[in-house]
């Protein structure tokens, strides 16, 4: 018993979900319609009547209004103009279909359009319409041929338009001059055939047209003649797509550390490419690359790799170029002036280097008065120097103190000079290469020197290996003196 319940539960839970969704789908289809001809076949100057019935399947009443078609050639009325159709039942109605006064006879086909001011649906169902001439040719001489054809809706203005004209013959008549004419606002051409009695036959026809024809529906009209009598004509719509065709060609000009990429964008399309222009380029080349136009966005792809990306606005026919030159000749030749400013520095630097430093005591509120002074000297090259002169200049207020330490280097020469203090000078006969020498004195000041002390430089006479005598010298050295 407890498990019948669950099922009916089950059931009506089932059942209420699935209630709307039914009512949904069947809202889509609200209605339906059928045409059936009551007097499709008439003359030039009769009018066709067709019997149309609406089935209304919603659960209200729906209105349509006046039925309708996409083709020119028909002048549509109904009686009455506006139908009303009860929830769930069917009516017809009388449907007039008048031929304007330039459709020739001949066989026709249109669509019927109806649509219900209520859901907004709109139902299409082909009719059939058959125009007989009012002055037909005696019995035995009656123009019966019947005519079909074959040619692609989409029309690409870039390619060949193939079309395919069959032609039957319905009597012993022979034409020894019939006409085939095919008109449209792109195409307008007439050819004459041969054509025997009762004879069946395919015309093949190829036809171009200008590659920039703008996207536009159009009309193909095939008529048959022979003389002045119009025997047979066939309407068929046809429409040029719309695309969209940019073709690259590009030249390289190369030279000396240069590139010149020029690129030229020609738009074969009968509509305006506004998609960029996307050029790959590394991260270095970026560096050394100008293009013209300069305007170019510098963005990374989907396979993250760098491209430069240029808009375009090509319309049908437009060409642009774009100028991409990659030069290095400035990297290039600002490395060789590094290279040549290096060697001529090594070329023209001194082979000694000197170096001065001081230390002194420790500073009383007095100031201090001894200082110690180490001089370096060094043959930074690969060849050795000879004849070294070290000189030195002492400041007037300072007196060398002379003191013979194991190590110390004694001067070669000492002249003072109250004015312009005491001039010392070291004889250093020969240095290796990379060797070095250290000098050291004591300077002890006649006054406490409080604040600080600058150093003349040091100055070094020397021959090279060459024989060459140079001269170089150290920097000032200023001596802090800090007070405790």
């Amino acid at each position: 018993m407890l498990n019948k319940k669950r099922i009916s539960l089950v059931l009506a839970l089932i059942i209420v979900f699935l209630t709307p969704i039914i009512a949904n789908a069947a809202s889509t289809q609200t209605f339906d319609i059928e045409i059936v001809p009551i007097k499709s076949s008439i003359d030039e100057d009769d009018i066709a009547q067709y019997n149309l019935t609406i089935s209304n399947d919603a659960d209200i009443e729906d209105t349509f209004l006046t039925p309708y078609t996409s083709d020119a050639d028909w002048v549509l009325t109904t009686d009455p103009q506006v139908f009303k159709v009860p929830a769930k039942s069917s009516l017809s109605y009388t449907i007039f279909v008048d031929p304007k006064t330039e459709v020739i006879p001949g066989q026709y086909g249109s669509t019927l359009n109806v649509k219900s001011s209520v859901s907004g649906q709109i139902r299409k169902s082909m009719f059939l319409i058959y125009i007989r001439p009012l002055n037909p040719l005696p019995m035995g001489y009656t123009s019966s041929i019947a005519l079909n054809v074959e040619v692609p809706t989409d029309i690409d203005p870039t390619k060949q338009i193939p079309l395919k004209v069959y032609i039957r013959n319905r009597n012993a008549k022979e034409y020894q001059n019939l006409t085939i004419e095919i008109k449209s606002e792109l195409i307008n051409k007439i050819y004459s055939t041969y054509f025997k009695a009762l004879e069946e036959k395919t015309e093949e026809f190829s036809f171009n047209i200008d590659a920039y024809t703008k996207p536009k529906d159009d009309k193909l009209t095939v008529t048959l003649y022979n003389g002045n009598e119009t025997i047979n004509q066939i309407k068929v719509p046809i429409r040029v797509i719309a695309y969209s065709d940019v073709k690259e060609k590009t030249s390289v000009d190369q030279r000396f550390l240069k590139t010149k990429t020029t690129v030229t964008l020609t738009n074969f399309g009968n509509i305006e490419n506004n998609n960029p222009y996307k050029y790959e380029i590394g991260f270095f080349q970026k560096i050394v690359t100008t293009t013209l136009p300069a305007g170019y966005n510098y963005v990374t792809n989907d396979k993250n790799n760098r491209e430069m990306d240029f808009p375009l606005n090509l319309g049908p026919g437009d060409s642009m170029s774009i100028e991409i030159t990659t030069n290095y000749r400035f990297l290039v030749y600002t490395l060789i002036i590094i290279i040549v400013a290096i060697v001529i520095y090594y070329q023209l630097r001194s082979p000694v280097i000197v170096k001065k430093e001081a230390m002194t005591h420790e500073a009383t509120s007095q100031g201090v008065s001894e200082f110690k002074v180490k001089v370096l000297i060094k043959n930074r090259s690969q060849k050795p120097v000879e004849n070294i002169k070290i000189i030195e200049v002492i400041p007037s207020l300072a007196l060398l103190v002379k003191e013979a330490a194991v190590g110390t280097m004694e001067p070669t020469k000492v002249i003072q000079n109250e004015n312009k203090g005491t001039l010392i000078r070291w004889d250093i006969n020969y240095l290796e290469p990379f060797e070095e020498r250290i000098i050291t004195y004591r300077l002890k000041s006649k006054l406490n020197i409080v604040g600080g002390l600058t150093l003349q430089p040091t100055k070094a006479k020397f021959e090279t290996s060459t024989g060459r005598e140079r001269v170089t010298f150290s920097k000032k050295h200023k001596i802090e003196i800090n007070e405790k």
